[in-house]
């Protein structure tokens, strides 16, 4: 069953509890950092994010929201 857009708080808090610091890069992407995953955690996660992609702009815009993002300079 793919996320829900209303859980994508959620999940950017769950993530960070494992440690990992997820930010947006600049409007076209995001991703996961520092990943220093145990097998526990990455069974936490692995099955999630299969059904994030449809997701892939509001967590982007999310992640601006709560100032989590690095914005890319284009030259």
């Amino acid at each position: 069953m793919d996320m829900l857009e209303a859980r994508i708080a959620d999940f950017v808090s769950e993530v960070a509890a494992i440690r990992c610091d997820m930010c947006a890069v600049g409007h076209e992407s995001y991703l996961f950092g520092d990943a220093d995953l145990t097998d526990v955690d990455y069974e936490r996660v692995a099955p999630i994010l299969s059904e994030i992609d449809h997701l892939k702009a509001e967590i982007i815009a999310y992640l601006r929201s709560i100032r989590r993002f690095i914005d890319l300079d284009d030259a």
